[in-house]
């Protein structure tokens, strides 16, 4: 089941159900000239860990958002941040790298667990997405040229 809704921007935020599968939309298939990307199923991403680049364990994966109109991950949804049971938080997916069956974080656990508490509420809420990206020093995907 998906979830949308129409967004400030004119984009559209889609919440799936993403568990069951992978998200294939917008990869070249081999040959048609496009520069690849390696895709990975959502299962691999929904309950793995996340730990810094010092090698602190700080969250789990809880959850993706995506915007389906632009073949984008909004931000990763982490779940247990700092060990404090039920404390979520969103990180752009860009600040994390997948390494073995586990995530690193490129920031500091400190910016972690400071950073501003996630609600499902706040899955199509474009001002929301935009607080996340410039918390974390990052260009929001939607205002690149």
């Amino acid at each position: 089941m998906n979830i949308s809704r129409q967004i400030s921007g004119g984009s559209t935020l889609r919440f799936p159900s993403i568990n069951a599968g992978s998200y294939s939309a917008g990869l070249p298939r081999a040959g048609a000239g496009r520069e690849s990307r390696q895709a990975e199923q959502a299962q691999v991403f929904i309950g793995a860990p996340v730990q810094t680049s010092k090698g602190e364990d700080v969250a789990w994966v809880n959850d993706l958002v995506i915007d389906f109109a632009k073949d984008q991950v909004v931000y990763s949804v982490l779940s247990d941040v700092g060990g404090m049971q039920g404390k979520m938080v969103a990180v752009p997916f860009s600040e994390l790298s997948k390494k073995g069956d586990m995530f690193t974080l490129h920031a500091t656990r400190e910016k972690l667990e400071e950073a501003p508490a996630f609600t499902w509420n706040d899955t199509t809420d474009l001002r929301y997405a935009e607080s996340i990206y410039r918390y974390y020093g990052v260009q929001p995907y939607w205002e690149e040229k």
